[in-house]
């Protein structure tokens, strides 16, 4: 945390939310109940969050930065109540509700995505991977959702440009009723390293505003301290020029922020 508070300073930054993820599904106990924490490794159920929420407290004593302590939530209905506790258990002050896994395989990683793909057609990995995004979207329990298409991160490689075609027939709804229940949109620039655009690209921010898409935030998703606010400028500036409300969150309460950037 250290390490990525002085970068942020020397990169100009005044704000930066932590979010590490949040993996819990039952399925997936052996793979992913795991969190490093200092020299050990606890289980996803312990009570790390309260040990890094203090962590961001420390930070933010020692540092001259608005820091927020933040959560990314592999969603999984069949944990939805558990969520829906966990969430309310600590001092967050924004969650975001990402779908990492479909039937249990996690299709955001470059171990498993086959395993997932190879079984299916695109249209089938859409049709599965906006179920689950609509379930996480009702459930109403994030703030923003993070990465929108990130099927795309391996679904590119794997399926060609027939990914792009066919996104549209599924990815507006999702939009449509991220409006009705209010929730706000991450522009990730992870999307530039791994796709070479962002997640989601300009025309669908474009499609989005039209549709309604007020709210959004930016993040860059980095796992590296060398990745921070990587490609932070250029979305700025993109979802600026889309006309949106660039959005922080505080106590899980919303606010405009002015990243500076003209």
């Amino acid at each position: 945390m250290d390490e990525y508070c002085r970068k942020a300073l020397s990169l100009g930054l005044t704000e930066v939310g932590f979010t590490p993820h949040l993996e819990l599904d039952l399925h997936r106990s052996a793979l992913d109940d795991k969190v490093r924490l200092g020299d050990s490794v606890v289980p996803m159920r312990s009570d790390w969050i309260r040990i890094f929420a203090q962590d961001v407290e420390r930070a933010r004593e020692k540092y001259p930065l608005e820091l927020r302590v933040g959560i990314e939530v592999g969603y999984d209905e069949e944990i939805e109540g558990e969520l829906k506790e966990l969430l309310k258990r600590y001092p967050f002050d924004f969650c975001l509700g990402a779908i990492h896994c479909l039937d249990h395989v996690a299709i955001t990683d470059r171990r498993e995505y086959e395993l997932y793909y190879r079984k299916r057609s695109v249209r089938e990995v859409l049709s599965s991977y906006f179920t689950e995004l609509d379930k996480a979207i009702r459930s109403q329990l994030f703030d923003a959702i993070a990465h929108i298409d990130v099927y795309k991160k391996y679904g590119m490689g794997y399926y060609g440009e027939e990914i792009l075609e066919l996104e549209r027939e599924f990815i507006f709804d999702a939009l449509a009723l991220m409006v009705r229940h209010d929730v706000a949109l991450e522009v990730n620039t992870a999307g530039l390293r791994r796709v070479g655009d962002f997640y989601p690209p300009e025309s669908i921010l474009k499609s989005g505003a039209e549709m309604g898409v007020e709210k959004v935030i930016i993040g860059s998703d980095c796992h590296e301290v060398e990745q921070l606010a990587r490609g932070v400028e250029q979305a700025v500036g993109l979802v600026r020029s889309v006309g949106f409300t660039l959005c922080g969150f505080k106590n899980r309460q919303v606010y405009e922020i002015d990243y500076g950037v003209e």
